[in-house]
């Protein structure tokens, strides 16, 4: 992961963290003076609220998303998701191959919307009566 990218992705968690008022935040730049290539090859989204929001009349969760508008139309683009490594993403739904997007040859710009199918949760279990040693045969329920 490049320090763009990196920077990209922590801004927008930063973001969300001040916004929720859980930091207080002050960000100092320090750009470089000359540059030997185009500053910006990934464009970066972190989709996440800091609270769940409500539609006013039928009390159902409000989708979230994300917005790229003055992205070059002649480039070869892909969305894809970012997601932790227990987690199962797909898109569910898009007349779009992801892979190959050319903004050009689309009219109303790329829509898609993803379904979280899986979720691995993992951990492990030790035994304060054996001396911290990992339990033998222990079955866990997830309520």
């Amino acid at each position: 992961v490049s320090t763009q990218s990196t920077g990209q992705q922590i801004s927008q968690i930063l973001a969300v963290l001040h916004q929720a008022k859980l930091i207080s935040l002050t960000i100092f730049l320090n750009p470089i003076e000359k540059l030997s290539e185009i500053p910006v090859q990934r464009f970066y989204r972190y989709v996440l609220e800091p609270e769940l929001r409500f539609d006013k009349e039928t009390g159902e969760i409000t989708e979230v998303g994300s917005h790229f508008t003055d992205l070059l139309p002649h480039l070869l683009l892909t969305m894809s998701l970012s997601t932790p490594v227990n987690w199962m993403v797909a898109s569910t739904n898009s007349p779009h191959d992801l892979d190959n997007i050319r903004l050009n040859d689309v009219k109303d710009g790329v829509h898609a919307e993803y379904t979280l199918d899986y979720l691995v949760i993992e951990g492990h279990s030790h035994d304060p009566l054996r001396y911290n040693n990992p339990t033998k045969g222990l079955q866990n329920d997830l309520v």
